[in-house]
């Protein structure tokens, strides 16, 4: 029996599996075939390579990127700085040698301002960027609620001290002070900050009081360094200043900002408790709310700065005066009586292009800073030269001086002579060096390095979203390193979350490894360690991979099955390590997998259609057996022990349950059409509710961690053939994981198969993957994520109007096209009216085979079509209600969504009117000849034939093309969108590398476009009364078709005339006799009945056991005993009753499902149990619960629909009416729109566009004979414009538009998948394996690590626990799984190759023999005998991790063995004492 756990994420069973029966002695010749690779597992050794290059390169350029864009960017604004200092000279630069004494110049007060404004704009570029994406989020997305006033005042309060706190610093401190001060002083705006790290609770370290002290310590010297930075220097720097009070203050307020990210709840000071529940309010990252505060800091700033510069004497009538101006004047003066001399006008713009100089590398920096962070390669790539950048600045500033000190024009090609920085005045190096300021700059850089090490801890997602990265999703350029570190934002919880993880899966190992350990009397500190164990599992992804088959062909069955395979073997990889070592894997998962099967069985008899056969006197069909032949090769070829299925009865059908080699379970659901819906809609259905809707909410589990589960719970949707890799499913939870909100992603889907449609397809889906997806992705919401390879999150699935609307029955003639024609669109359809996105990942690829012939793939599309425009038109009805719900829909995205349905309308009337002009160009015909020549060719009825016909016409439109082309030029219009339309597709392969081979197909594309774009157009609208599947027919069933309406009609003639011979003693007695051939049948059904019986007391038995076990009340198992009984009894009687079924179909309800009821067998012992492909496999039952779900679910949604003919003509009456509609609309718009178009291109003179490029020159010569001497000739020139037709021109224009929009969302699109690979990718290079052997070393030169050698220091740990990590786990896990992989593919070439080598076949097939008998049930008896060869895993793991970091996985393992050891004697000994 089928028992339920407390987890609904698991499905056990207490049944023991029955081995297969051994062959007999003399079968042991065996066939080993050709083992062929899937398309998913080609060798991309290439590509893999290509990207391991690269991504060492992006680590070179993104720390050259980094820095250089933060030393520029630091550089300038402190350049700008200097030159706001009052009454600054410096010496100038004579070059031309004009003037023959030494002279000094200063910038006039209009420099100045003008300096100020374009400081004053640097600050402002950022602010306004957060105000355009406030006012975007407030036009076109959801409102967010807005936090408490409490909290709103706070932060405007803060952010107002801050902005004051810049103001006075950058434009009244920092003026004042030497370049070299500026730059050192900047890394002092930490203070407050560190003082609140003073505040917060350490938590994570109360049970290690030594390292608490080490980092309170670390804490006050910090503070301390920043308070010296704030008081202590303008003391020493400004004695005789009055205003030198103004300093401190301004670093105090520029601190202010960053507050919340230094805030914790585990503080001990009230204070600051109260600030952390503001920062929690806040955490809902209101964007219009960060608009209002970037506009009041404008507003401030501005403010400010105005009311500096008027204490600075200087009028407000003259700082808005040259607000927009770049010129000023230049005093030179000499250096001994500052007289001026003369003025020199700046013209060089130099502070123009400082601005925007500083502006785009403070934008690239950040940028940079998301790039890093989401591709995981931060430490390197972002921390180590962010952290360089003041040190870099310092040394920077020193040479430029020092080398100008020694010649003032050696800059003269870099910087104006008259321009330079705030230059220190030191005499010699050794002075320098000895100077008390560069100690303090020391100081201050290694306590901001310490308050920032955020920067360089914690664990980061994968693609994350800049909310997760920052607090602020804007950046500051005046102070970019420092804004930069102290926005990023704090894992406070990362060492508590790891530390009980760490402890969870220790308790988890000893539950697993030890037997009656605990005290089962004490309930309490069990259900505590059940809520601990399904917090943590809350957190882990669970999968569902759910597929539906119906008439797959082995081929295909094979690519699904090693599919579902690979996937389970790397499941069971990451599980084998995550306990050898106890350590958690990030990408780590639970799988179980589901196959619903349609109409899975067939009648024992022979029969095709509907007979007067008993309804449970089935077998499974052809389709059924193969899947099962195909599963058992599939495990065979791993080298596992092949272990058959075992069998439950079910309501609907049946249900087959492997357990896979990787200790998963894959349940096939055997659907019998007679008693539960079929086709692919209700097989989602089924399994949708049975897993979200029984399994999940039917759990003990708390609400909290439910609503967790419901985050990280994935139904993964598969066809019957797809292929895929495990990488691609873990791409799309990367997906998952990144947005919370985010409710289904889809996989690039390739084609797989050969010949002309197969071609063609491979370039439509890939058009269509790269362009149209991939826009829809950026701008709004992917349409259909295809039900063959999709991911959706069961929160989303289980929001009303989701599966429930799913699961209504069409009642509409219009339903049947949107439900039934298209049940994945129509599914993502309901995803995004309930509120949620679907994305694109282009990182994950899955291929499935196409329609190979033309009439399959014509008919696919007659079912697809149809359905997709009357989903769109649905979303576009309902378009305002779902954009109050769905925030990634927009009225701009929708406006988009109207433009392609419109196109798409017309669409076969554009390329009407292409085909007229081509014939006209290439023939030379008459416009309204080629007019009606291409008329007739349009109502053709052979769909085949007209598209080799149109396949012609298109060689003559390119001919035509390029004879206009050269006729107008290349700047005609057609030209230009014929030069965009291929450089768009050639360039958007190029940016697509793994897929450059689909262009080649273009030229197939191209030419069937006509067939593709307008007949099969046409053709879908015709048949759109057709709700027929009309793909994957079963041949058997078309050919026995007519062979049985013989067959039956005989049978009836037959049946007359024997019914008439009949006896009525048996009808009398109410009971059926059971007319056997020969012994044989009889001893069958003799043998039957016994394993029915048997069956039924191992069932009793069974649950009896179960009962005693879980200690349940006496009078529970007295019901259940009689509940079996009186199904025991049932059965018993009904060998003498009369269960001859009635052949005619119940019209109501509820009597569908009761005549499955009356036959008590089918749920105990059916005839299919006994069929001869599933011999050895066991037979267990269902739980009462869930067969009674079964039941309640069949009854309520899934009951077999029934055939009422008045019905079901209204419904063909009105699909017929729809379809006569819709194409008296089409032909209408189509016909008023070629018409319009053709006309206005015959008088295109009269009404027309001027096309400006494509100019026509007319020259005549006439002579003038008037005079007799000369001979006069004038030249005539006349200029002709091209003509445009309006309405053919807008729709060019639109067109334009769209493939603009397309292009631009595909290099948004390409970039991210570009970020997701490069996260994915994890490097093994040996200049990387050697800075892993060396990162104690490297660490001990950084300050950030103080508290990693501190707590080595004293806890005495071996500093090889820093080498395990979950990166390295899971790198052995993927080892695992190839050594495994090669070890079966060397095995097999082994066997095949023995008898060319040597001829031992004798020996050969007595060694196979006894092998075949000694493989391993499952993957994990394989994984630890790798893992327990330590010389052979080390070998094979060398290439892929490092030596010593081998070495401290075993160190932990031993670690892992001698405490688990020691914790078994302490719970023994306190065992024995409790006994005694």
């Amino acid at each position: 029996m089928k028992s339920e756990e407390n987890s609904p994420l698991t499905k056990t069973s207490n049944s023991r599996e029955k081995l297969p029966k051994e062959s007999p002695f003399w079968d042991i010749f065996m066939y080993f075939p050709t083992r062929k690779k899937s398309t998913s597992m080609q060798n991309k050794k290439w590509l893999n390579l290509s990207v391991h290059i690269i991504k060492v390169f992006i680590y070179g350029i993104l720390f050259c990127t980094v820095l250089c864009s933060g030393l520029i960017s630091k550089f300038i604004v402190i350049f700008a700085l200097s030159q706001l200092k009052d009454e600054k000279s410096i010496q100038f630069c004579d070059y031309y040698s004009e003037y023959q004494q030494e002279l000094g110049a200063r910038i006039s007060k209009k420099g100045k301002i003008i300096w100020t404004w374009y400081i004053i704009s640097m600050f402002l570029i950022p602010e306004c960027l957060t105000i355009f994406q406030a006012i975007w989020h407030f036009l076109f997305c959801r409102k967010t609620k807005f936090p408490a006033k409490q909290t709103i005042i706070i932060l405007f309060v803060l952010e107002t001290l801050h902005s004051i706190g810049v103001a006075l610093l950058i434009f009244y401190s920092l003026p004042q002070l030497n370049s070299v001060d500026v730059a050192a002083i900047s890394t002092c705006v930490c203070f407050i900050p560190t003082f609140l790290n003073l505040f917060i609770q350490h938590h994570k370290y109360i049970r290690e009081t030594k390292i608490f002290v080490v980092v309170l310590a670390c804490n006050v010297l910090a503070l301390i360094a920043q308070g010296s930075g704030i008081i202590l220097y303008p003391l020493l720097n400004f004695i005789q200043d009055p205003l030198t009070w103004i300093l401190p203050i301004s670093l105090l307020l520029s601190s202010s900002r960053w507050w919340y990210n230094y805030i914790s709840h585990y503080s001990y000071c009230g204070f600051i408790n109260l600030l952390a529940k503001n920062k929690t309010d806040l955490l809902n990252n209101c964007h219009v709310l960060q608009g209002y505060i970037a506009l009041w800091k404008c507003l401030i700033f501005i403010s400010s700065t105005i009311m500096i510069l008027t204490f600075k004497k200087i009028h407000i009538q003259e700082v808005f005066e040259f607000i927009w101006q770049s010129e000023y004047n230049i005093e030179l003066i000499e250096m001994s009586n500052n007289k001026i001399i003369d003025t020199v006008t700046d013209t060089s713009y130099i502070s123009l292009f400082s601005f925007l100089l500083q502006v785009f590398c403070a934008l690239l920096m950040y940028q940079a800073a998301k790039f890093a962070y989401q591709t995981q390669m931060h430490k390197f790539g972002f921390a180590l030269p962010i952290s360089l950048i003041t040190p870099g600045t310092i040394l920077l500033i020193m040479i430029f001086c020092a080398l100008r000190k020694e010649n003032s024009c050696i800059l003269h090609d870099l910087i104006p002579d008259y321009l330079f920085f705030n230059a220190p005045k030191y005499d010699n190096i050794t002075g320098f060096l000895l100077n008390w300021r560069i100690w303090c700059w020391i100081i201050w850089w290694l306590s901001q390095i310490w308050i920032t090490v955020q920067l360089w801890l914690g664990e980061n997602e994968k693609l994350a979203p800049i909310e997760k990265i920052f607090y602020n999703s804007n950046y500051d350029t005046l102070l970019i390193d420092q804004f930069l570190g102290l926005n990023k934002r704090k894992h406070e919880n990362f060492h508590t979350a790891k530390e009980e993880e760490s402890s969870d899966s220790i308790m988890e190992f000893e539950m697993c490894n030890s037997n009656k350990i605990y005290d089962l009397n004490n309930a309490d500190s069990i259900l505590s360690k059940n809520n601990i164990i399904n917090k943590r599992n809350a957190h882990v992804p669970q999968i569902y991979a759910c597929a539906t088959m119906w008439h797959e062909n082995k081929q295909e069955m094979s690519e699904l099955i090693g599919s579902i395979l690979r996937l389970d073997k790397d499941q069971c990889a990451m599980k084998v390590t995550q306990k050898y070592y106890n350590i958690s894997i990030k990408d780590y998962y639970e799988l179980e997998t589901h196959v619903i099967f349609d109409d899975a069985f067939c009648c024992m008899h022979g029969c095709i259609r509907s007979c007067d056969h008993k309804e449970n006197e089935t077998q499974v069909n052809e389709y059924v057996a193969t899947f099962i032949e195909t599963m058992q090769e599939s495990i065979k070829s791993l080298g596992i022990l092949d272990i058959p299925p075992i069998k439950y009865p079910t309501p609907y059908g049946g249900q087959l349950v492997w357990n896979l080699p990787g200790k998963t379970r894959l349940t096939v659901h055997l659907k019998d059409k007679n008693k539960i819906r079929h086709r692919k809609r209700w097989s989602q259905v089924m399994y949708m509710y049975y897993l979200l809707g029984y399994r999940f909410m039917n759990s003990s589990i708390d609400f909290d961690t439910k609503e967790l589960m419901a985050e990280n719970t994935y139904i993964l949707t598969l066809d019957g053939d797809v292929d895929f890799q495990p990488a691609a499913v873990k791409a799309l939870i990367d997906l998952m994981k990144k947005d919370k909100e985010l409710g289904g992603a889809c996989g690039r889907i390739h084609p797989i198969g050969k010949g002309p449609m197969i071609w063609f397809q491979k370039f439509e889906y890939a058009v269509g993957h790269w362009l149209q997806k991939s826009t829809e992705h950026t701008i709004g919401s992917v349409l259909c994520s295809p039900g063959c390879f999709s991911l959706f999150r069961a929160k989303a699935l289980m929001q009303h109007n989701v599966i429930a609307k799913y699961a209504t029955r069409s009642t509409e003639p219009k339903h049947y096209i949107q439900y039934d024609q298209g049940e994945d669109r129509w599914l993502c359809t309901l995803i995004l009216q309930a509120g949620c996105k679907i994305e694109y990942c282009a990182a994950s690829d899955a291929y499935t085979h196409a329609p190979k012939s033309f009439e399959e793939f014509y008919i696919q599309r007659r079912r697809w079509i149809p359905s997709t425009m009357a989903n769109i038109f649905d979303l576009l009805e309902t378009s305002k209600e779902t954009r109050k719900l769905n925030n990634n829909i927009s009225w701009p995205y929708i406006a988009y969504q109207w433009i392609l349905t419109g196109s798409t309308i017309i669409g076969p009337s554009f390329i009407y009117l292409m085909m007229v002009g081509a014939f006209v160009t290439c023939f030379q015909l008459d416009n309204w000849l080629s007019f009606w020549l291409n008329s007739i060719t349009i109502f053709l009825i052979a769909a085949k034939v007209t598209t080799i016909l149109y396949s012609l016409v298109m060689i003559i439109v390119l001919v035509g093309i390029i004879i206009q082309i050269a006729a107008d030029g290349f700047i005609a219009p057609n030209a230009l969108l014929f030069f965009i339309v291929i450089g768009q597709f050639t360039i958007t392969a190029l940016l697509h590398p793994q897929e450059l081979s689909c262009l080649p197909n273009a030229v197939i594309y191209y030419i069937t476009v006509p067939s593709m774009y307008m007949l099969l157009i046409i053709f879908s609208i015709f048949n759109l009364h057709n709700i027929t599947w009309g793909t994957r027919e079963s041949k058997l069933q078309k050919q026995a078709s007519d062979k049985q309406n013989t067959k039956v009609q005989k049978s009836e003639q037959e049946g007359t005339i024997t019914n008439k011979m009949k006896f009525s003693f048996f009808n009398l007695c109410g009971c059926k006799t059971y007319k056997h051939k020969n012994s044989k049948e009889l001893e069958k059904y003799l043998e039957f009945i016994h394993t029915s019986i048997s069956e039924i007391n191992i069932r009793l038995k069974h649950i009896e056991s179960t009962l005693e076990l879980n200690n349940i009340s006496k009078n529970n198992i007295e019901e259940k005993k009689n509940d079996q009984n009186k199904i025991y009894d049932e059965v018993q009687v009904s060998e003498h009753l009369d269960t001859n079924i009635d052949s005619e179909t119940e019209t109501s309800e509820h009597s569908c499902t009761s005549d499955h009821q009356d036959d008590p067998n089918y749920v105990i012992n059916p005839h299919w149990i006994q069929d001869q492909h599933l011999k050895n496999g066991k037979i267990d039952f269902l739980s009462y619960a869930e067969e009674e779900f079964w039941r309640q679910l069949i009854e309520k949604y899934l009951y077999p629909i029934e055939i009422d003919m008045e019905k079901q003509q209204k419904i063909t009456e009105g699909l017929i009416n729809i379809r006569n509609e819709y194409l008296l609309k089409f032909f209408i718009i189509n016909i008023i729109f070629i018409m319009a178009i053709f006309l206005l291109q015959i008088n295109k003179d009269i009404l027309y566009i001027q096309w400006p490029f494509a100019i026509e020159y007319n020259i005549t010569y006439t002579n003038d004979h008037s005079y007799e001497v000369i001979n006069i000739i004038f030249v005539h020139l006349a200029r002709r414009y091209k003509h445009l037709e309006p309405i053919g021109c807008l729709f060019i224009v639109a067109f334009v538009f769209i493939l603009l929009i397309q292009f631009l969302a595909m290099l948004s699109h390409r970039f991210k998948t570009f970020i997701h690979v490069l996260a994915n990718v994890k490097l093994s290079l040996p200049c990387f394996k050697k800075v892993i052997r060396n990162k104690k070393k490297l660490l001990s030169n950084n300050l950030i690590y103080i508290l990693m050698a501190f707590d080595i220091c004293f806890n005495k740990r071996n500093v090889s626990n820093d080498l395990v990590t979950s990166t390295h786990a899971k790198n052995i896990a993927e080892g695992l799984q190839s050594a495994i992989e090669n070890h079966t593919i060397n095995d097999l070439r082994n066997r095949s190759e023995s008898t060319l080598k040597k001829r031992r076949t004798i020996r050969d097939l007595i060694e196979d023999t006894q092998n075949s008998l000694k493989r391993p049930s499952n993957f994990e008896v394989l994984f630890n005998k790798k893992l327990r060869d330590k010389s052979g895993f080390n070998k094979t793991m060398s290439l892929r991790i490092p030596r010593d970091v081998l070495e401290a996985f075993e160190q932990r393992r031993s670690n892992i063995l001698t405490e688990h050891k020691l914790r078994s004697q302490n719970n023994v000994s306190d065992i024995e004492e409790i006994t005694n």
